[in-house]
């Protein structure tokens, strides 16, 4: 059976002039073509699907021979990639052009998803319950959570009458550690409550539960 690179090579010998080097994968029942880590094409069956990015698609009108692919079947009909037909594609200008800009957008969306700032509820032990009564202390970032720091927390849910016990404590350590409460050890936790109830003493705050 012939691997990806060899059913691909033909393409191969058309994009290398005008990207470099590209890693082909199997991307559902296509080949994806990738650059710089972002999937700019596909190919199925001798055919080439080139991602369109946005300044490129109002001129797609002068060429109707391009079209777009929809296959309900991978889930990629929403993602504008388009059939490019052999003439497109041996006509370096264009097909260079189209190209390039289709890995630039790609990496910029890409770029952008990986900036957003993470939500609490995505940590370990965290959920939207959990959330909310983090923001309501004012806590609505990662960076926030981290920087403040478990006992700290703690201290202040205490102090704002939120009601809570030991194991939202461990909760948040887990959370800021990367860590699941199913695996901390019975010494982390004890660790945790001694260093808790001194720091409730500190606050002037009564002991608020058992050594674990």
């Amino acid at each position: 059976m012939p691997t990806i690179r060899q059913l691909t090579a033909e393409l191969y010998q058309k994009l290398h002039p005008l990207v470099g080097d590209v890693r082909v994968k199997t991307y559902f029942s296509y080949v994806g073509i990738f650059k710089n880590e972002v999937m700019f094409g596909l190919y199925k069956e001798k055919k080439f699907y080139l991602y369109i990015a946005e300044p490129i698609l109002p001129i797609l009108e002068h060429y109707p021979e391009v079209y777009l692919l929809e296959d309900s079947q991978s889930g990629i009909h929403s993602r504008r990639y388009h059939y490019i037909p052999d003439n497109l594609l041996d006509s370096e200008s264009i097909a260079h052009q189209w190209i390039i800009q289709a890995i630039e957008e790609l990496t910029q969306i890409k770029q952008k998803l990986h900036s957003k700032p993470r939500a609490i509820r995505t940590l370990p032990n965290m959920n939207h319950r959990i959330e909310k009564l983090l923001r309501k202390l004012g806590i609505n970032t990662v960076e926030e959570l981290n920087q403040k720091g478990e006992i700290a927390i703690y201290i202040e849910m205490i102090k704002n009458g939120i009601s809570i016990d030991n194991s939202m404590l461990f909760k948040l350590y887990g959370a800021i550690n990367h860590q699941h409460l199913c695996i901390m050890s019975e010494k982390e936790k004890h660790n945790l409550v001694c260093e808790a109830e001194l720091a409730l003493y500190k606050a002037g705050l009564p002991k608020r539960f058992n050594q674990v």
